[in-house]
């Protein structure tokens, strides 16, 4: 962390400055701190004022480009709201708790503020937005050394990632084997000031190779490993599809670990929808029943993984949950028991409890379904019937770390 006068990570903090800068981002000086009372609390890290609006206005046309003047000062009051939530000598009654306003800034960057405009008879709407989601270009990414927190302790986040002057991401250094130690204390600068804690999304805390990522509604322990900083999480198109993908604040079983855990995991889930996808036709007279299987290191041997399903099971939620979007509900089932699949039923998913024995006689009572098996495996070698089973779809043998297991 930058803590007053020490810099023991200044090369590592430096390479990614460099490599964000070189990414598009804006390299900026952090704000001086003002000890005056009552500003000094609000020394930590918050949308400005004048770029907050000037970057909403470069990808606003006609209405919705006047309307992102008033829309910028609600999005920046829900943090205001929430630090005169728990401020002892406020006099403002129209406040926000903490988890309020992260659940209220979160509905506006994913989707928005619509607004109506125009005669009564002929009504017209308009959006504006925090994020652009489909021209990412058109945001303004920035990022920010040294920008002090809130409280007069000498401590200061090394990195403050903004975009298009919101504080979404910061990033923390720490030593190698502290970082549970490190990922606390950046929890309890975030928690102290209420108005920083409103916008941030994502805290990471790393060592310059190994970094580990949550918010501030997850415990330092759950913090999930992330192995490549710059390329895996902070590149200007990963970041804006994490946002736009999978935050989830104030939820304890869909929040932000569940979120970073599904990501690492997201590669694999596409793997099989693109083959599901190929595979989604009328089942051709010589081909196997079963399309092909999934092959994953057991959950009994994988107790890392925060999802209540484990590994293998969050897989198989994700891909089903996905291709119920993708079609009608009746069309593809997560089964276990041959009462769940119905006469319309063209695709299921054996799960990864179900015998070689269970999954024969559901394939011969069913022939008219076409069958993806999910296998958790134990670790070795696991032999796969090709006539029965078909092709190897895809396959992941390594656990998610957590900061509690960095710490052992």
């Amino acid at each position: 962390m930058y803590l007053a006068n020490k810099r023991p990570h200044a090369y590592h903090r430096k390479k990614l400055i460099r490599q964000l800068v070189a990414d598009g981002y804006k390299l900026e000086k952090a704000p001086k701190i003002n000890r005056t009372e009552p500003y000094a609390l609000f020394n930590g890290p918050r949308p400005d004022d004048w770029f907050f609006e000037i970057d909403l206005k470069r990808f606003h046309a006609g209405e919705a480009f006047y309307r992102v003047e008033s829309f910028s000062v609600i999005v920046d009051h829900i943090g205001l709201r929430a630090f005169h939530h728990y401020w002892p000598e406020s006099k403002v009654t129209d406040t926000y708790s903490l988890a309020e306003a992260r659940e209220r800034f979160y509905d506006y960057l994913l989707c928005g503020y619509e607004f109506k405009y125009g005669s009564k008879r002929r009504p017209q709407y308009g959006l504006c937005q925090l994020i652009d989601y489909k021209n990412l270009a058109s945001n303004t990414l920035r990022v920010f050394e040294a920008w002090p927190g809130s409280q007069p302790n000498g401590f200061a986040w090394d990195l403050i990632i903004t975009i298009n002057s919101m504080p979404l991401v910061a990033v923390v250094f720490g030593d190698k084997g502290k970082l549970l130690a490190t990922a606390e204390k950046a929890l309890e600068e975030v928690r102290a000031d209420k108005y920083f804690a409103t916008f941030l999304q994502m805290l990471i805390v790393t060592d310059g190779h190994t970094s580990y990522m949550g918010s501030p509604d997850d415990d330092a322990k759950a913090f999930t490993r992330w192995d490549n900083l710059h390329d895996d999480i902070l590149s200007p198109t990963r970041l804006i599809k994490q946002i736009y993908y999978g935050i989830r604040p104030g939820n304890t079983d869909d929040g932000f670990v569940t979120f970073v855990a599904d990501y690492q995991q997201r590669d694999l889930v596409n793997k099989i929808n693109l083959f599901l996808q190929q595979n989604m036709v009328e089942k051709p007279s010589d081909s196997s029943q079963c399309l092909g299987y999934v092959l994953a290191t057991s959950s009994e041997n994988n107790l890392r993984h925060p999802s209540p399903f484990g590994w293998m099971g969050a897989v198989r939620q994700m891909v089903l949950e996905q291709n119920i979007l993708l079609c009608p509900s009746e069309v593809i089932a997560d089964l276990t028991e041959n009462e769940e699949i119905d006469d319309d039923t063209r695709f299921a998913f054996l799960r990864e409890t179900m015998t070689v024995d269970e999954c024969r006689q559901l394939m011969q009572e069913r022939p008219n379904v076409r069958f993806v098996r999910f296998v958790d495996r134990p670790t070795g070698p696991y032999l796969v019937d090709p006539q029965l089973f078909g092709q190897l779809i895809c396959k992941f043998d390594h656990p998610i770390d957590t900061l509690e297991y960095e710490a052992e």
